[in-house]
């Protein structure tokens, strides 16, 4: 083989090896969230965080045509109103939860370990990828600090 066709080969080898690091990689899912400074809490592991929560702006894409609507959950009182909500999705599933409230709180969901702020008028907005199977809790801290029960909803994820 020539060295023309040796540094060839070589450079479609970089190619490909290149190519298959990108494709690879985890995908990072943006929140579709207000304007407001929504900031990710620490991961608990050791392991890197699995979603951001940056906001780029929105990107029309064919994918984004197909996402579900948001889940609304409504907080007054330190409580939801309709009672606690038991939302499934399947493992994979694309979840977008909208939280509003009538004070300022932290809403937290667990398992995910992703926390959020809402205030009146400015909700709390998650979008993620049901990558872990199980059962999760999603509360708020005011009603915890309250002494009420800070139970929202609970996220049950299923095998895809």
């Amino acid at each position: 083989m020539s060295t023309t066709g040796k540094i060839g080969l070589l450079v479609a080898l970089v190619v490909v090896i290149v190519g298959g690091f990108v494709l690879l990689q985890p995908a990072e899912v943006a929140d579709d969230g207000d304007s407001a400074d929504l900031t990710q809490m620490p991961q608990r592991s050791s392991e890197p965080p699995r979603r951001s929560d940056r906001d780029d702006g929105p990107v029309a894409t064919a994918e984004s045509a197909h996402e579900p609507p948001p889940i609304e959950l409504t907080l007054a009182d330190h409580g939801v109103r309709g009672g606690v909500q038991m939302i499934e999705a399947s493992k994979g599933d694309l979840v977008r939860l909208v939280v509003k409230s009538d004070i300022p709180d932290e809403i937290h969901l667990h398992g995910y370990d992703v926390e959020k702020h809402v205030e009146p008028g400015k909700p709390a907005r998650f979008r993620l990828e049901a990558d872990i199977e199980g059962q999760f809790e999603i509360e708020g801290h005011a009603a915890e600090h309250g002494g009420k029960d800070p139970l929202i909803a609970r996220l049950v994820v299923k095998p895809g």
